[in-house]
């Protein structure tokens, strides 16, 4: 089970609490996670994350005022910051988070940015993937300094929202993030009627979780009984858990009749739904939960600064100044917005609870990026699906990627073609994913060493292809003559400098005889070697299908063989496709199955080429983009029709956290649905029988 840790402070609100228990939800719907929620202000039980998450709640820390200068502590701020530190510390140690999100840092405030950084910095050391998660970027544009801190920043907002067009480069715009299921017409009718209503209008007045609004309360106070002249009402009033009321004189006995304040209640949305006219004070839950219903609104955006105003009017509300409205123009208003039945709204995307929980769980799960940078190749296999095609991704477009593939956080990057070394700019391209701190491998024929030996010392790892151990058989399958020489010497050559490479063999009716003698030729030369039958199918190769005999011959006779030489000489093998209960086995325990139980699995021999059904991890693992665009979660299906998305066509973060691309990968199973395409080559060798 992976473990996600989440971080957020809040001075008095609800609306980083809420993200995290959006998000948290999100993320237990898709799958289980082990996931630590650390509250580092003043408890908030009454959110209910603890439904989703495990929830620990640092020694608190709030504002010193009202303007959030300083910050103040129960005891001495600095022995409360020091133990939290040390709480911090042990949770890195003990719990050990695969990814962690630290909520609006580093934007708005940063009081306290000193332990958030010393944070971070513990959880790099654990090669922890890290992301700050953001409401909607509308003033606060965060401390450029801080951004590379992170793999990437969600920010949760339409990306087709024009105040987030100068975001941090890094950025994943998910939509917005609000925590509410479906609703349904039935409750707005119940609660009604709970509410003893009748005809009377309904008005909610929200002022959020923060310690602003009082005025704005009063006003309406004021004016209620002027209202009920007009429109009978009710009088709903919403605040936080924590609001002062009593510090403003603001308590029951001073309430109007048909009026009443409640501190804090998990369905307001509901309450908003079925009323008749919703005021707030613009805050980010607060737009969302006015663009959530089309119930008419009315918002009073805080004074104190200008990011609630600029929200509202992004949206295309008014703005009313409950400081300066007079009580006149505030009946006026209220009674004009109480005479409409509803409001269209804004149309904006509101799944960023899900997107976001989708983004992370590919984040998770992510290992390998291919990238297939041309299908240009100095070869000419007769058998190769690419080499017909005239595909190649432009040099800037792969730096985009390799951006991208940052924020995903993906391990390894993989450079393939066609033939990769042909691809102009290589070696710059190689040297930017090493900066990125990608481990980065080539695939390649290795008939270009001079290109090699330019490469190899930014190189990790690398694949080669090799087809046979006789020279003049290989030259043959590989279509040039001189191609099993320069071979290998590239795969002595990558040895000797410190890359000890995988060779990859295609198996083909004409060089299935004698293949174990690849490894004995390079015996501690390589690290691993695989052996995968070709796709007939490709190419509509009639030559290349194997009968039943030399199938038989080569699983039963050659995969000993090579089994034999695995073992010998300590070398990691791959035969495919195989039985599916081998891929548990060692070499060692495969070679006893095969020669204690030849004629058992003889009578299962379809087995090999028969899908299973079960999950494919491969398409959780693995990305790979090819020189088309085309996105694609693994190597069977990438001459199948199938694109669950184009970089060319939208940008790959959002490709791979929308639902298509999730959908399908996460869900992934061999030979159903579009991975029935799997290893098509193969469907003819599950009706032979002994």
């Amino acid at each position: 089970m992976k473990k996600i840790v989440f971080y957020y402070h809040h001075f008095g609100g609800y609306g980083h609490g809420m993200r995290i228990y959006s998000i948290c939800k999100a993320l237990q719907a898709i799958e289980k996670h082990n996931i630590l929620v650390i509250n580092s202000g003043i408890k908030q039980p009454e959110l209910g994350i603890n439904r989703f998450a495990h929830v620990l709640n640092l020694p608190p820390i709030t504002a010193a005022n009202s303007l959030f200068q300083g910050l103040k502590s129960e005891g001495n701020i600095k022995t409360t910051l020091a133990k939290r530190k040390a709480i911090l510390e042990k949770i890195v140690i003990k719990f050990n988070p695969d990814l962690a999100v630290i909520e609006h840092f580093p934007f708005g405030r940063m009081s306290l940015k000193y332990e958030i950084i010393a944070f971070i910095d513990e959880l790099k050391k654990n090669k922890c993937k890290i992301y700050s998660s953001v409401r909607d970027l509308i003033l606060s544009k965060g401390k450029k300094q801080y951004f590379s801190l992170f793999n990437g920043i969600f920010i949760h907002e339409d990306p087709a929202l024009g105040f987030c067009s100068d975001a941090p480069q890094n950025s994943v715009f998910t939509g917005r993030v609000h925590p509410y299921d479906t609703f349904t017409p039935q409750k707005k009718d119940k609660l009604r009627e709970s509410l003893d209503l009748d005809s009377k209008k309904l008005i909610v007045v929200s002022i959020g979780g923060g310690i602003d609004g009082h005025e704005l309360i009063k006003k309406f106070i004021t004016i209620k009984t002027r209202i009920d002249k007009k429109f009978p009402c009710f009088l709903l009033i919403f605040t936080g858990k924590t609001f002062p009321g009593h510090k403003y004189g603001l308590s029951d006995n001073i309430l109007p009749h048909d009026c009443k304040m409640i501190n804090f209640d998990s369905h307001l949305i509901e309450y908003i739904q079925s009323a008749d006219l919703f005021v707030s004070m613009g805050g980010y839950n607060s737009i969302n939960s006015h663009l959530l219903t089309d119930t008419p609104s009315m918002i009073f955006p805080r004074l104190s600064d200008k990011e609630q105003s600029v929200r509202t009017e992004s949206f295309g509300f008014k703005c009313y100044d409950y400081i300066n409205i007079s009580e006149d123009d505030l009946l006026s208003e209220t009674c004009s917005k109480l005479s409409v039945v509803s409001e269209e709204k804004k149309l904006s995307q509101m799944n960023g609870a899900k997107l976001t929980a989708q983004f992370i769980v590919r984040a998770l799960n992510f290992k390998v990026a291919k990238i297939r940078l041309t299908t240009t190749c100095n070869l000419n296999c007769p058998m190769c699906s690419w080499k017909y095609r005239d595909q190649e991704l432009k040099e800037a477009k792969v730096y985009e990627i390799l951006d991208e593939l940052a924020m995903i956080y993906i391990e390894e990057v993989n450079f393939t073609g066609g033939e990769p070394t042909s691809y102009p700019c290589l070696e710059k391209i190689i040297k930017y994913a090493k900066s990125k701190g990608f481990k980065t491998s080539l695939s390649t024929n290795g008939y270009d060493q001079k290109s090699l030996m330019q490469l190899v010392r930014y190189l990790d790892f690398a694949d080669i292809s090799l087809d046979s151990h006789i020279e003049q058989l290989n030259d043959k399958i590989r279509g040039k003559k001189g191609a099993y020489c320069a071979t290998v010497k590239s795969i002595f050559y990558l040895s000797e400098n410190g890359i000890k490479p995988h060779i990859n063999v295609t198996v083909r009716p004409d060089n299935y005889k004698g293949l174990h003698k690849i490894i004995q030729l390079f015996q501690n030369q390589i690290s691993s070697i695989s052996f995968t039958i070709v796709d007939a199918t490709v190419n509509q190769m009639k030559e290349l299908e194997f009968s039943y005999e030399q199938l038989k011959e080569y699983y039963f006779d050659e995969v000993v063989k090579i089994l034999k030489y695995s073992i010998k000489y300590s070398i990691k093998l791959r035969i495919t496709p195989f039985y599916d209960h081998f891929t548990k086995l060692n070499s060692l325990d495969k070679l006893a199955e095969l020669l204690n139980h030849k004629e058992e699995l003889l009578g299962r021999f379809n087995e090999i080429f028969t899908l299973t059904g079960k999950e494919c991890l491969m398409s959780k693992a693995n990305l790979r983009i090819n020189s088309n665009g085309e996105v694609s979660p693994c190597c069977y299906l990438d001459d199948n029709q199938c694109s669950l998305g184009n970089i060319n066509d939208k940008p790959l973060k959002e490709i791979v956290m929308g639902n298509k691309y999730f959908n399908h990968t996460f869900q992934a199973k061999e030979g159903l649905g579009v991975c029935s395409k799997c290893q098509n080559g193969y469907k003819k060798y599950r009706n032979y029988a002994n």
